[in-house]
C-alpha cells in the first residue's frame, strides 16, 4: 500500500519530520469537517470505505490542532488501532500519547 509519505528536515530541529500528501478526496474531507466547524457543529461523523486513508485523515486534522494549541481526543474501538492512530500521529509531527 502506497502510503505517500514525504519526508523534511527542519534545519532548526533535530529530529526528521515526516509528513503525509494528502490525496484530493480526504483534503475535499477536511475542507468539509472544517466548514462544519466554522458553522458551530461539533459533533460530526466522517464516514469512509476501507482503505482510503481515514487513519492519515485524522492525524492531519490532529497536527493541525496541535500546532495551533488546540486539544484533540481520538477514541479508537480496537487495540490495533490504537498503535496505528499512534504511528500516524507521531509521523505527522504530533507528540501522541496513549
Amino acid at each position: 500500500m502506497n502510503t505517500n509519505l514525504q519526508t523534511s528536515m527542519d534545519p532548526f530541529e533535530c529530529e526528521v519530520k515526516k509528513t503525509y500528501i494528502l490525496r484530493q478526496y480526504q483534503n475535499d474531507g477536511i475542507h468539509k469537517i472544517n466548514e462544519k466547524w466554522d458553522e458551530g457543529i461539533r459533533s460530526i461523523l466522517f464516514q469512509s470505505p476501507s482503505g482510503t486513508g481515514k487513519t492519515v485523515l485524522f492525524s492531519e486534522i490532529a497536527r493541525q490542532c496541535y500546532t495551533n494549541d488546540r486539544k484533540i481526543l481520538i477514541v479508537v474501538h480496537r487495540k490495533e488501532l490504537v498503535e496505528q492512530a499512534k504511528d500516524k500521529l507521531l509521523n505527522n509531527g504530533v507528540d501522541a500519547g496513549i
